[in-house]
């Protein structure tokens, strides 16, 4: 019965991914948000908000060593995605390079991804020598300091994110009853 669950649930995990990355894609169409601000902060924020809440959980918990699992959540969620999935990313690209137009090339917008590595490298390896260490005083500015450099990145995500997708060119929205084209906005949100 547990390989059962299990299998049902991965089903379930892939079938809201692919719910779920047709409608982002067609908000941020509709927002006229570019290509890199779609990927970087609606998708990005909405994927992270769920594992943001179990620092914020362990720490509420106030139980022997929680504060581990907050600090564990929060360096090992960016050290997963940096390193498993980006794998995953470039492997797929070469499995299905013959079902994509560009082939095995992955086709980034090249500003973008600059501008997300270079906050992501700086701001994680600030977050871990905070970890390391620090007083309440400088950690407490640090906290505020990120805040700030998220509200900037997400400003220059927003003005720099590369061209907005015209909606002729998206797949039709998957979860479209009204299969209406161009689809409402409702069925976007949902």
């Amino acid at each position: 019965m547990t390989v059962v669950a299990l299998v049902l649930g991965l089903a379930a995990v892939l079938a809201g991914a692919v719910l779920f990355t047709n409608a982002v894609e067609w908000a941020g169409a509709r927002m006229s948000l570019g290509v890199g601000a779609v990927g970087t902060l609606l998708a990005g924020v909405s994927t992270a908000l769920p594992e943001s809440i179990i620092p914020a959980l362990a720490i509420l918990r106030d139980e022997p060593r929680s504060d581990e699992v907050a600090i564990g959540a929060i360096l090992g969620a960016p050290f997963m995605l940096a390193t498993i999935a980006m794998a995953l990313v470039g492997v797929t690209a070469i499995a299905y390079r013959g079902r994509r137009t560009q082939g095995r090339k992955l086709d980034v917008h090249r500003e973008t991804l600059r501008r997300d590595l270079t906050f992501f490298v700086v701001l994680l390896s600030a977050a871990v020598l905070l970890g390391l260490g620090a007083s309440t005083a400088v950690r407490v500015a640090a906290a505020v300091g990120f805040v700030i450099a998220y509200l900037a990145y997400a400003v220059l995500t927003v003005r720099r994110g590369g061209k907005a997708q015209a909606e002729d060119e998206l797949p039709p929205l998957v979860a479209d009853p009204t299969k209406d084209d161009p689809p409402p906005t409702w069925t976007i949100a949902v």
